[in-house]
């Protein structure tokens, strides 16, 4: 229920910036977000989906399922916010760079990108 909540939220806060498909152009009109949620981390809908899966995966799975979850999510996560990162970078350039160095990714064990 938190991690759910947590996602939720962020989307909200994100408002018409989110997307489930990662844009590789700044949306007419986006700003970057940096408050709520994002004050803590920088991918708290992330953070909540993974709250969420891991509560269900440990409630409903083996000890092994959850361990090849893990795995699994660590791998996609890592990719996936490397790629948008990057993204974020190139989209809004110096604003990201500073707003990196002032807020962790969030998600434990993932690095996303060179230096975080």
């Amino acid at each position: 229920v938190i991690g759910d909540l947590l996602r939720k939220i962020s989307i909200i806060y994100c408002g018409q910036g989110f997307s489930h498909v990662i844009s590789r152009h700044r949306p007419n009109g986006s700003i970057l977000v940096k408050s709520g949620p994002y004050r803590v981390c920088r991918h708290p809908s992330y953070v909540g989906w993974i709250v969420w899966a891991y509560g269900f995966t440990f409630f409903l799975t083996t000890p092994l399922s959850f361990v090849v979850f893990t795995c699994v999510i660590n791998k996609f996560f890592s990719e996936r916010i490397y790629y948008e990162e990057k993204l974020l970078i190139k989209i809004y350039g110096d604003e990201y760079l500073e707003y990196m160095k002032d807020v962790p990714v969030g998600i434990p064990f993932v690095t996303p990108y060179p230096g975080d």
